[in-house]
């Protein structure tokens, strides 16, 4: 199984907020995690009545004797990263948890799943297998990782192998173990000794494997770009490709007698496949975002749905899956506003997700808005404005558990982001620049003046009268009267900016690899004071002086803004996942993380 959201959304989020105070970074401050909600659903195993669901860093334990009813037993502490899959074996849960290797759960207390065990990935741990005490790990650019798991406490490495693709999955039978191996198409290798893995065969005919399954003297892999693959493999050193059928991205495949389900992007579709050579399409359940995993539990399918949660379907008719229940918790995060009751998240594939903090440690979702391509979004007061794939949408939240729509502006595209001043929004486009639109009455809300931006626009900021645009460096527009902005001044880069935030007289960049801070005291006249190579490009909200940054793969991290020529890191915390946008109350950081949801931080200060 594979994921396939990677290429969504913006991966790195740089916040610098003034609401931490220059006493808090005397005194050392560091960062806590005081709770985390939500996250994409990406895998799913069944062991009897009961259902593990992967969702965002935890695992969830779920009771699902009636499918049309799923109900929590309880789930797993935060893990250090989002689960990419997962096996089950007795009262273990094996997760390959990408680039924190392999993590082994207790679920002997299923209200209560624990971590006893973890071990190193070499790369990146994306699909594991289990057989007896042992667990094979595709390990992506390392290839197939053996882990002897005889002390569950304390796996231990004893093998590995090399492949000349990317690990991407991996199934086991007999004496060998199969592996969907990127570009590398399908590797047969056999485990005969498991800590000697010798690759036996290949098939490299495929344009990216994914996922394979392997029933019997044939092997079912899921390709990226080519679908549906099968392969004899009765000679397991002559694999060879029998037939084929166009899916779109792969991501799991469960067979099941003469007929095999296939989770894709689009949704899951039933093949025939009594006939290995001529494999035939019977039946599909569609699905707007698709489905990550599948898994059988009785007569009816288990599916894992990226932001749907988890999905039953009754396969009383093989042919056609009938939707009977599901569980719904997932969360894709792209960006936070944050007040001191209600955190609003912006899900890329869904859409609004109003949280009531009143007890931060216990974030509680009470409402919601569909908007799928929802990229980011702001408050002003009761209203939340929504940049979505045809301009913004308006919808009044002051009924938290019911936001409704009480206006809509259509813009030449998408809006990028937007910043509420006064009686007035301002939308970015990528292409088309500024649109100034009336707020004052938001269900008659429309474009009053627009002002075209050369550079692509990605993030918006206001202080005073001066609209600052990051689009391939910055554009510095006056808005003392709305209906006529005018672009006072620029700032030149051959780096594409990502966002920027204004506190006063200080601007703060994010783009390409950098974050680069400005003084606009003179705003016509944008001065670089300093900067950072951060690796990736940041988005940024500069209040005061110092940085709440999100960062790929690292988390939040804390930068001292006041030593302009260091930019030194003062406190992080590692998230499940890429920071979509980061947002701090008080002493409290919201993060909306692409696979792991929304994250609930504290900045805790102690004297040196």
């Amino acid at each position: 199984m594979r994921r396939s959201l990677r290429g969504i959304g913006v991966s790195i989020v740089l916040a610098v907020v003034g609401l931490l105070s220059a006493a808090a970074i005397a005194q050392s401050p560091r960062l806590e995690l005081v709770a985390q909600l939500g996250g994409t659903a990406e895998a799913v195993a069944v062991d009897g009545a009961i259902a593990y669901l992967g969702q965002g860093p935890r695992l969830l334990v779920i009771d699902v004797s009636d499918p049309a009813a799923p109900i929590e037993l309880g789930r797993s502490a935060t893990l250090p990263n989002a689960v990419a899959d997962l096996a089950v074996a007795g009262e273990y849960v094996f997760v390959a948890a990408d680039l924190y290797g392999l993590r082994i759960l207790s679920v002997a207390d299923p209200s209560d799943p624990v971590e006893i065990g973890s071990a190193d990935a070499r790369d990146a741990a994306v699909g594991v297998f289990v057989v007896d005490d042992i667990v094979y790990v595709a390990d992506r650019y390392e290839g197939l990782s053996v882990y002897s798991v005889a002390d569950a406490a304390a796996p231990e490495l004893i093998g590995s192998i090399d492949t000349p693709g990317s690990a991407e999955d991996v199934f086991v039978t007999g004496e060998y173990a199969y592996v969907a191996d990127g570009e590398g198409g399908l590797r047969v290798i056999s485990i005969v000794d498991p800590s000697n893995p010798v690759e036996v065969g290949a098939c490299g005919t495929l344009a990216g494997a994914t996922d394979v399954s392997v029933d019997g003297a044939y092997a079912y892999v899921g390709d990226w770009s080519a679908g549906f693959q099968v392969i004899s493999v009765g000679d397991p050193t002559q694999p060879k490709c029998l037939g084929s059928l166009p899916f779109s991205r792969v991501t799991d495949i469960l067979i099941v007698g003469d007929r095999a389900y296939v989770a894709s992007a689009r949704g899951i579709g039933v093949v025939l496949i009594a006939d290995e050579n001529r494999p035939l399409i019977a039946g599909e359940v569609r699905s707007v975002n698709g489905f990550e995993s599948i898994s059988l539990a009785g007569d009816h399918l288990l599916a894992a749905s990226a932001t749907g949660g988890l999905h039953a379907f009754s396969i009383a008719n093989p042919e056609l899956p009938l939707p009977v229940g599901w569980l719904d918790s997932a969360t894709y995060g792209s960006d936070v506003v944050a007040s001191s009751e209600f955190v609003y998240v912006a899900d890329y594939l869904e859409g609004l997700h109003v949280i009531s903090v009143d007890d931060p440690s216990r974030p509680e979702e009470v409402g919601g808005f569909a908007l799928p391509g929802l990229t980011s979004l702001d408050i002003s007061g009761s209203t939340a404005y929504l940049c979505g794939p045809d301009g913004l949408v308006l919808v009044d939240v002051a009924d938290p558990a019911r936001p409704s729509e009480i206006g809509r502006v259509e813009l030449s595209e998408r809006a990028e982001a937007a910043a509420i001043s006064g009686d007035y929004a301002y939308a970015v486009c990528p292409n088309d620049g500024l649109y100034v639109v009336s707020a004052d009455e938001p269900s008659e809300a429309a474009v009053v003046a627009s002002l075209p931006l050369d550079g692509r626009a990605r993030d918006i900021a206001i202080e005073g009268d001066m609209a600052f645009v990051a689009a391939d460096g910055i554009r510095v527009v006056s808005i003392a009267d709305p209906l006529s902005p005018v672009l006072v001044a620029r700032y030149e880069s051959d780096q594409r900016a990502r966002s920027l935030s204004v506190d006063g007289a200080r601007l703060c960049l994010g783009e390409g690899p950098f974050f680069r801070v400005f003084s606009i005291e003179e705003p016509e006249s944008p001065a670089l004071v300093g900067e950072q190579m951060m690796g990736l490009g940041p988005q940024v909200e500069a209040v005061s002086d110092y940085a709440v940054m999100g960062l790929e793969w690292r988390g939040v991290l804390v930068l001292d803004l006041t030593d302009l020529e260091d930019l030194p890191t003062v406190a992080s915390l590692d998230t499940a996942d890429r920071p979509g946008g980061v947002d701090v109350v008080e002493d409290l950081v919201y993060v909306a993380d692409q696979e792991g949801g929304l994250f609930v931080i504290r900045l805790v200060t102690e004297e040196p």
